[in-house]
């Protein structure tokens, strides 16, 4: 609306500058000068005060399409940095938690390793606890890849180290809240997989 207005006022000073242009052209053909009111002066300066608002309305127009460019460039700006931030935001996150999910299947590996370690030594207590470990740390964790025949292959071993433990030296090295903590991860595999060290560790 502002803009057809602006526009409507920009075309009628344009003619009315024709208009008064022609005019000074007509009242300047007779050749004979008269005497009286400086006509031709008035004309004169009537279309220079118009060419005058003339051209102060065009400045006008561009200092208004200035101000509206700077608030669409603003505008676009902030909205590409607000996106920008949210992506780095996202991205950051995925970083973060891949890491922690490398270092949570590394460090599950590395005391895999350890219990294997532990059996072969016929250190049957502490292979044990290492196979808990390892269970646990994947019942909290679930995003750990296969974490399934990851938990199947720990109740196997543990099973084998089982079997074979000083429940006195047992006893002994676990602690009462370690206990806890192997039983609330083991109760939560499904299909009872685990229901027979379950059993076991209670019995301590």
């Amino acid at each position: 609306m502002k803009n057809r207005i602006k526009s409507y006022w920009s075309n009628c000073l344009s003619i009315a500058a024709i208009i008064c242009s022609v005019v000074a052209i007509c009242v300047s053909l007779p050749s004979a000068p008269e005497l009286g009111i400086d006509y031709i002066g008035v004309i004169v300066g009537i279309l220079s005060l118009l060419v005058t608002m003339l051209i102060g309305w065009q400045i006008w127009n561009v200092i208004a399409i200035d101000k509206k460019i700077d608030g669409k460039v603003k505008q676009t700006s902030d909205s590409l940095t607000e996106s920008i931030n949210v992506t780095k935001k996202e991205m950051i996150e995925y970083i973060e938690k891949a890491n922690e999910k490398s270092q949570t299947e590394i460090m599950t590996s590395l005391l895999f390793i350890q219990g294997d370690n532990f059996l072969f030594k016929s250190q049957f207590e502490n292979a044990l606890l290492r196979y808990l470990d390892v269970i646990s740390d994947i019942i909290e964790k679930p995003y750990i890849e296969n974490y399934s025949d990851a938990i199947n292959a720990c109740i196997l071993k543990a099973r084998e180290a089982m079997r074979s433990v000083n429940n006195n030296e047992l006893k002994r090295v676990l602690k009462e809240e370690k206990k806890e903590s192997y039983l609330k991860a083991l109760l939560k595999i499904e299909g009872y997989k685990a229901i027979d060290i379950i059993i076991f560790l209670r019995g301590l």
